[in-house]
């Protein structure tokens, strides 16, 4: 009786915040929908719109609940819609190129914000969101190297210019592929390979054909597999920075869920509707997060991210774009 008054208490607590996340969330998907567009595009712009809504006191704990732990729920789901199978389907030599292509991505992105004046956490978040799944890798890194939100204008700021670039590879990406007589492996591995979040990718392949759309997902999907191994690599990184070699460094727990559900996939046959259900309730739950992140934002700070993120992000995204194309010659 008293933990279900504790869970109740705490259940009324968070839950304005997190009713206004999600119903933002819901008009974004709707918006979306209709309009065929990015889906945490809106629900940023929504949440930044009403940002002013932060103010009120009984909201601020549901937004801060939405931006942290159901974001970290998100990635750690995640876990169950990829498994091993997706790189024995590539190939060895394919696998090889895109996890290459994706670490020399992080690299530039991280050299080229330390040019900017930025540490490694802001470096990092901009960098992975143009290796490895645009707008979700950026929140993931965020939850590793900056836990108490230090750099939250820096973030949205990433997330607006990388979906922004995600949109524009998708519409002209094929189109430039079609120029230089790209084949069906080539041109799928290339928008896999390149294309920031994945439902870009997904539109940019099935809008060649069936053949390119499976192939670009596969190579997509090889990306998203190396996020959680990206998270530790931070988090040693960071924590070593941060506290010192000397004491103990703890990986988060949904970087070790989403690895744990991972190994889980790749082991037990995980039915599609099971896969596609979790994909379903990752998304839901990123939806709410971004929205949330947007409600507790201030605008003003967004606006003087300067233009050091565009820099970065389409630095990085020729850098990555060029080799794609390099490497599936080698492919062809």
């Amino acid at each position: 009786m008293k933990n279900l008054r504790r869970h109740l208490k705490m259940a009324l607590r968070l839950g304005p915040g997190i009713f206004l996340a999600a119903v933002i969330a819901l008009a974004s998907l709707a918006i979306a929908e209709r309009y065929d567009a990015p889906v945490m595009l809106f629900a940023l712009l929504i949440g930044m719109a009403l940002s002013h809504l932060n103010d009120d006191a009984k909201l601020r704990p549901g937004l801060r609940f939405a931006s942290s732990n159901l974001l970290k729920a998100g990635v750690a789901i995640l876990g169950l819609t990829i498994s091993i199978h997706t790189f024995e389907a590539l190939g060895f030599i394919a696998v090889l190129l895109i996890i290459s292509l994706m670490l020399i991505t992080l690299a530039i992105g991280l050299l080229v914000g330390k040019a900017m004046g930025w540490g490694l956490p802001k470096s990092a978040i901009a960098a992975g969101a143009v290796a490895i799944c645009g707008a979700s890798a950026a929140l993931a890194i965020a939850s590793v190297v900056d836990p108490n939100k230090r750099n939250n204008s820096h973030l949205l700021a990433v997330i607006l210019v990388a979906t922004g670039m995600s949109t524009l590879a998708m519409i002209f990406y094929p189109v430039l592929l079609a120029q230089l007589h790209m084949d069906v492996v080539g041109t799928g591995f290339v928008l896999g390979a390149s294309i920031h979040d994945v439902a870009q990718v997904i539109g940019a392949g099935f809008s060649v054909s069936d053949d390119v759309g499976q192939a670009a997902t596969l190579a997509k999907m090889v990306r998203v597999a190396m996020l959680p191994v990206v998270l530790i690599a931070l988090t040693l990184t960071v924590g070593r920075h941060e506290t010192g070699s000397r004491r103990k460094i703890h990986v988060p727990l949904f970087v070790l869920v989403f690895a744990g559900l991972f190994c889980f996939a790749s082991v037990v046959d995980v039915s599609a509707a099971v896969a596609d259900a979790a994909k379903n309730v990752s998304r839901i739950f990123f939806y709410i997060a971004v929205a949330a992140i947007g409600l507790s934002s201030k605008v003003q700070d967004i606006t003087k991210a300067g233009h050091a993120i565009i820099i970065v992000i389409v630095t990085c995204s020729a850098a990555l774009f060029i080799g794609s194309v390099t490497a599936a010659s080698l492919l062809m």
